[in-house]
């Protein structure tokens, strides 16, 4: 008699995802990240190429706070190498697209093993076993909601199949995945996904012997995956032609790929395919031509004229005649060229410059090539990369044309923006700092309309909130004010998740009671109450009984902005009669009251609340057995003594009975704790 045997079951790929903080939304919330979670995963799988796979995957199903599905085994590979990153990209549109949604932090696990139709295994219960590792959740919780929205944890037996069987992802060498990679628990590896410009400071500093350099995937793969993604599976037959084959040589990044697919996508027809190869080749050869054009008569300007006059013209596209003539005169004047009246009389004249430069006039305003999408803005990045040792030069020039109250406002607001996009495009902070702090007085309202607008933009926007964060811990008394600007106006109304956080920070390096800070809390409070009280709340139970150190000096400077003003007041008042909040608040206001720096702007910020208060019957009382409790230590009793006496030496009832209050509340506290 032959032995009976049952078949393994088949080998299936087991990827699995949740969400962090799920249990913290509430029912509506948890429904929109229920129903977010697979399309995201088929856009990540499709940017890497498996589709196919995810189209046939087995057992898939929703796991609550997450998703789980089994595939076929060969694609581990793609899973390893290249859907992280995939994955990565496609939270940080969403976040880009839908910023006034809660970022979405996904953990991922993957895994490798024989498991039958229903999913019910072992294999199974050791991949939500990964996923629920400590140290999984810990990379979550230390990184930055808006900047790490990824970890990933792969299993021993995955890690061996894809890399010590020899399977190359494109460039990722295995022997080196490997030497990298950490071992935080037998049988798994985990993984940080982040870019280079994410993954900077202390903990990349630790990590630097840990960490890898991943290549993105192969160039026309990802666009072939893109343009069918996106619905365009009848132009993938264009990317057979010769034009795009330098394209394909040069290998892009997968964010340049996506780029191009975007193009490609967005053209009317194949007769525009040159245009849109141009476009993501920055129209280098446009450029290149308009800049080395000679004048052939008597006459004409001179190169040198007809480059400043090219690159002016950039700046400001769209833009007045004159502004553009002045820019491009301003421009020869810091390259040292004289521009007296003499010289500019004897020069060219402008419509010749303006001709030899190709700008064309539109009545009173000009424009570079309107046929050529994107050129002004591929002018300006040729200029910067072509003479990177000129920078601080053409920044200075630049930002200049925008300060300059001779420019009109309308042509300053698009040298603001021409500058705002080339930074963001280029990762040049110093651009973006010198608009920060270049842009004074009446054209400030320029720099905060191109941040704020900036700041909701899919593209520039988490580069340029991410510039708002640095430059709320910074020194410089224009950026702090420009960050206050940006967070009360328009985005921190749109965004009260992230507009206090900021301003907490600015709060820091602001004079205690600012008013710019008052008003900003203010307005915050108006849209969002509940948000505004929850978060300077934590700051207080976070860093309110630390001996001192900038976190403290945040927290306290924004609590103090909060209570001065009235609807600030009446937040305050209310969130005060839950004991524990109560007691950070008159911690908050003793500390204040015992920091000299501080002392006066209490003291009118009390001052305020006494004539607000003194005779409303309705808040009087419980003002006083606040406050009562706040200067129930003798020693800050002194602090009262500016307060009790009015004109012609007469006290004032209000603190008369407040100081009878904290004197009998001290009696109270002493009695309870001596028994």
């Amino acid at each position: 008699m032959l032995p009976s045997w049952e078949p393994l079951w088949p080998y299936r790929a087991v990827l699995a995802v949740d969400a962090r903080d799920f249990g913290t939304l509430d029912s509506k919330g948890m429904q929109r990240v229920n129903a977010d979670i697979p399309p995201l995963l088929a856009q990540a799988l499709s940017a890497s190429n498996v589709s196919a796979h995810w189209e046939r995957r087995v057992f898939g199903q929703h796991t609550g706070d997450g998703y789980v599905a089994g595939m076929d085994p060969e694609i581990l590979p793609a899973l390893v190498g290249h859907f992280p990153d995939a994955l990565r990209q496609a939270l940080a549109v969403r976040r880009a697209e839908a910023p006034h949604l809660k970022p979405l932090q996904l953990r991922v696990s993957i895994h490798v093993g024989p498991l039958p139709q229903s999913g019910l295994g072992v294999p199974m219960v050791h991949t939500h076993r990964l996923l629920d590792d400590k140290a999984l959740r810990a990379v979550l919780e230390r990184g930055h909601p808006e900047i790490t929205n990824t970890a990933v944890i792969v299993s021993q037996r995955v890690y061996e199949d894809v890399f010590d069987s020899g399977c190359v992802n494109d460039d990722v060498l295995p022997a080196h995945f490997h030497r990298h990679l950490v071992r935080v628990k037998k049988g798994a590896f985990l993984a940080v996904l982040a870019t280079p410009s994410d993954w900077q400071g202390p903990c990349a500093d630790a990590t630097g012997d840990v960490t890898v350099r991943l290549e993105s995937p192969n160039a026309r793969r990802l666009v072939e995956a893109e343009l069918a993604t996106h619905g365009h599976t009848d132009r993938v037959a264009w990317l057979t032609d010769e034009k795009l084959s330098p394209i394909w040589t040069a290998d892009p990044s997968a964010s340049e790929a996506c780029r191009l697919a975007g193009l490609l996508g967005a053209v009317k027809g194949r007769e525009q395919l040159k245009e849109a190869v141009d476009r993501f080749g920055d129209w280098h050869t446009t450029v290149e031509k308009l800049l080395n054009k000679r004048g052939a008569v008597d006459g004409s300007p001179s190169l040198l004229s007809t480059r400043v006059t090219v690159r002016a013209g950039a700046l400001l596209d769209g833009g007045r005649r004159s502004s553009i003539v002045r820019a491009s005169d301003d421009l020869l004047a810091s390259l040292g060229q004289a521009r007296g009246p003499a010289d500019v009389l004897t020069d060219a004249t402008s419509s010749s410059r303006l001709k030899a430069a190709e700008i064309v006039p539109v009545g009173d305003r000009a424009h570079h090539n309107r046929s050529c999408r994107g050129l002004p803005a591929a002018i300006l990045r040729h200029l910067w990369d072509e003479f990177p040792t000129q920078h601080d030069l053409l920044t200075t020039w630049a930002v200049d044309v925008a300060a300059n109250r001779s420019v009109p406002e309308d042509d300053a607001r698009l040298a603001s923006e021409a500058l705002l996009h080339l930074s963001v495009r280029r990762h040049d902070r110093n651009v973006l700092d010198a608009l920060a702090t270049g842009l004074t007085g009446p054209r400030r309202t320029l720099a905060v309309e191109a941040l704020t607008k900036a700041a909701t933009n899919a593209e520039l926007g988490r580069y340029v909130r991410d510039r708002l964060l640095n430059w709320a811990e910074s020194h410089s008394m224009e950026k702090l004010d420009l960050v206050i600007d940006v967070c009360s106006g328009p985005w921190g109304l749109e965004q009260p998740a992230l507009a206090p956080t900021r301003l907490g920070k600015a709060a820091g390096g602001k004079e205690f009671g600012a008013e710019k800070l008052v008003d900003a809390f203010r307005g915050l409070v108006r849209h969002s109450p509940g948000l505004v009280d929850k978060t300077v709340v934590q700051w207080l139970r976070k860093h309110g009984t630390e001996a001192g150190g900038k976190a403290l000096r945040q927290a306290l400077g924004s609590f103090l902005a909060l209570v001065s003003s009235d609807t600030g007041a009446d937040l305050v008042l209310a969130s005060a009669r839950e004991a524990s909040t109560r007691e950070h608040f008159v911690h908050a206001w003793q500390v204040l009251l015992s920091t000299n720096e501080s002392v006066e702007a209490v003291l009118s910020q009390l001052t305020r609340w006494q004539e607000r208060f003194e005779y409303d019957a309705d808040h009087r009382d419980v003002v006083i057995a606040l406050l009562a409790e706040v200067f129930a230590p003798p020693r800050l009793r002194l602090r009262l003594d500016r307060l009790l006496a009015a004109e012609g030496a007469e006290v004032r009832p209000f603190w008369r009975d407040l100081l009878g209050n904290a004197m009998q509340h001290y009696s109270l506290v002493r009695k309870a704790s001596e028994t």
